[in-house]
């Protein structure tokens, strides 16, 4: 009973009273109770803590009694009326520091009372915790699966009750124990999931306090060896279609080891080819990279799951993985594109992997593994719109990426993040325009709000220069390292990098130009034009030009080959190739590409003498030693999944190919992202400008790799 259930203060009998009213009523002998016991209870308490303490007495006339506790702190506290022999108990807690004498006298039903007890002196001090418990020792089979039960005891000096509680290993924690009495032992019991070695610790409380852990305990769990689940092929990181004689592709499949056994996968290529992954975590994707080589296959792909001690379960997963040919798609990824990828380093689960980067219109920035055929992300902004410009990877892979929305972003390489590191503009006029990476760092960007502007590597504007109207075409940096750009007015600059205007020239009134400029080594710039020209110019004035007749549109950027000559396409459909020296088509050019749609994006030329060029709905390939019999192959740009059609190319920014160092090419249209095979000699030609803005990279500058 607590001490607010059998203590009643201030309820003693006046003694008199009773003892008058019992004479009248029974006429008994006037016998008192016999003096209480010395209270029983704890000898040291601290101020925190509330003592319970017990005693008892007889009485000769076997009337029932009441007893008086007397605290030694002018405080006392009376039971009720309790038969006689019983004990009786109370509570107190010393608020203050000290020692203290507790006694206790008992009253009889006919008011006679007691003498008192013999005093037990109580030390009351402050409150310590409990010592650390005793090592914890263990009983049961050391086996996963198995009951293994715990024992300890903690002691408390304040003679404080205690609760235990274990750290068992494996992330489980015990609750606390009921209340102890300190120095009793307390056992609990835990059931592994795992082998291996557990440490266990034994803790207390009193209440108040926490005690140290206690010395560990060690086991070491057994579990039988049994064989993992079944493992399951990843088909979302595992590609089903590539090369041959190309990258190395990753094969990813899961599984569990109901023991928790590390787990390794041995992939099998046709049955005979194999190969074994390292061991990984259970329940953690495990993959091999393979590197399918000889000529163009479908191969039967199973995957079997090992445990650490080689128990293996029989259950083996199959896919096919095919090698295509030439011109053929490997992947497909949906969406709508205005802008061209670009290829650069890309970190996924802590690995360094090829991306293929291109913002979308609805307002992603996508970032696809170019093996893996995945999106690792899509990076998303608040109040996101279109991705008009292209965008330009710098040497540490930063992606620097202007959007219709006023702001022109730079995203880390870190794909696990949506954030940028710094964004620059007015949120107001869209910044239309791939930015050009200088090689001190310094990015050149521009747009809508009719400047082109200097940023530092940490997005600091360092000078803005103003245009006469808005930049739908995108700068470039020469040898020289000036800065070239067209605005929509038919001007044409070139800026020195402290953003002194070396030169400009218009190239007709109210000429709109779209197309990116292009420099040569002897610093010749060459510049395409709506109305059908591709003008030449250096140190401010037209060399010479060429114009397509019929007048059509350009578009295109031009590119410049091997030769000098230059490349561009036309609105007409037709793929040009302008001789340097005669500035005419040179013999059997231009090809016809598409007789219904226009050519708006910008060739790509490649090591092996191809050169890649769209139209509004394919991807084709031309020899440049034999144009005049046709496109090499042509493949349509559907996404094969089936979830989209193909669709138009954007006219926007003319989404145009790239190029990988396996010679795998990369275009996006209206509908989708794509990766096409081309020839494993077909990287990108080393020539002073081989496609649009410049390089896989897109830093529009001279002399970049």
């Amino acid at each position: 009973m607590t001490r607010k259930a059998r203590a009643r203060a201030g309820s003693v009998f006046p003694a008199m009273a009773l003892a008058a009213m019992l004479a009248a009523v029974s006429g008994c002998p006037r016998k008192a109770p016999a003096r209480p016991e010395k209270p029983s209870g704890r000898d040291r308490v601290a101020t925190t803590s509330v003592a319970a303490y017990t005693t008892f007495t007889t009485d000769p006339n076997q009337d029932s009694v009441l007893y008086v506790f007397d605290w030694g702190d002018s405080r006392a506290d009376t039971t009720g009326l309790l038969p006689p022999g019983d004990s009786a108990s109370a509570a107190h807690q010393w608020p203050n520091v000290g020692s203290y004498s507790v006694r206790a006298r008992a009253q009889n039903a006919k008011g006679y009372w007691s003498g008192w007890s013999e005093k037990l002196d109580v030390t009351v001090t402050v409150n310590h915790p409990p010592e650390p418990p005793l090592r914890p020792t263990h009983t049961g089979t050391d086996s996963v699966g198995q009951t293994i039960a715990f024992t300890t005891s903690a002691t408390d000096e304040d003679g404080d009750s205690v609760r235990i509680r274990y750290f068992f290993s494996e992330g489980q924690v015990s609750a606390f124990s009921p209340n102890l009495a300190s120095g009793a032992t307390y056992t609990d019991s835990v059931v592994y999931s795992q082998n291996g070695w557990k440490v266990i610790y034994a803790g207390a409380t009193d209440g108040t306090d926490t005690s140290d852990w206690s010395a560990p305990d060690s086991v070491y769990v057994l579990s039988p060896n049994v064989a993992p689940y079944a493992p399951v092929i990843r088909y979302e990181y595992t590609p089903q279609r590539g090369i041959a004689n190309g990258p190395a592709y990753r094969f990813y499949a899961s599984a569990i080891d109901r023991y928790g056994d590390s787990l390794y996968y041995r992939w099998y290529f046709d049955g005979t080819d194999s190969v074994t992954s390292e061991l990984f975590p259970s329940g953690v994707d495990g993959y091999v990279e393979w590197t399918p080589v000889g000529d163009t296959h479908s191969y039967s792909v199973s995957v079997r799951v090992f445990d650490v001690s080689g128990r293996t379960n029989p259950t083996t997963p199959m896919m096919v993985f095919k090698t295509v040919a030439e011109g053929e798609l490997i992947w497909g990824i949906s969406g709508e594109f205005d802008a061209s990828p670009a290829i650069g380093p890309s970190l996924w689960r802590g690995d360094t992997r090829t991306g293929i980067v291109c913002g979308s219109v609805e307002g992603y920035l996508y970032v696809v593994d170019a093996y893996q055929a995945f999106a690792i992300n899509q990076l998303s902004v608040l109040d996101p719109d279109a991705y008009n410009s292209s965008a330009a990877i710098g040497a540490d892979g930063t992606r620097y990426v202007g959007n219709e929305n006023g702001w022109f972003y730079a995203f880390g390489i870190d794909d696990s993040r949506d954030t940028f590191r710094w964004r620059f503009g007015n949120g107001l006029d869209g910044m239309t325009a791939t930015g050009a990476l200088a090689t001190d760092g310094s990015i050149f960007c521009g747009g809508e709000d009719q400047r082109i502007t200097k940023l530092s590597s940490s997005g600091t504007r360092q000078w803005s220069y103003s245009l006469r109207q808005w930049m739908a075409s995108s700068p470039a940096i020469g040898p020289d390292n000036r800065i070239y750009c067209c605005d929509g007015s038919g001007y044409v600059y070139a800026l020195n990098s402290d953003s002194t205007l070396s030169w400009e020239i218009s190239v007709g009134t109210n000429v709109f130009i779209t197309a990116s400029p292009a420099v040569s080594a002897d610093g010749t710039v060459y510049v395409c034009t709506e109305d059908g020209r591709l003008l030449a110019l250096k140190d401010g004035g037209i060399t010479w030009s060429y114009e397509v007749t019929p007048q059509r549109g350009i578009s295109s950027s031009p590119v410049l080959g091997s030769d000098g000559n230059i490349y561009f396409g036309c609105d007409n459909g037709k793929l040009y190739r302008i001789d340097q020296n005669t500035h005419e088509p040179v013999s059997g050019w231009p090809v016809t590409v598409s007789v219904t749609d226009i050519v708006s994006n910008t060739p790509l030329l490649c090591a092996d003498d191809i050169v890649y060029v769209a139209d509004d709905s394919s991807l084709y390939a031309f020899d440049l030693n034999d144009p005049g019999s046709g496109p090499r192959w042509k493949t349509g740009l559907a996404v094969p999944s089936g979830k989209n059609a193909g669709g138009r190319l954007s006219l926007d920014n003319q989404p145009s190919p790239v190029v990988d160092q396996y010679g795998i090419v990369y275009i996006a249209t209206g509908s989708g992202l794509f990766a096409v095979a081309g020839r494993p000699g077909g990287t990108l030609a080393a020539t002073d400008w081989p496609m649009f803005h410049h390089d896989a990279r897109h830093t529009g500058r001279f002399g970049a790799k």
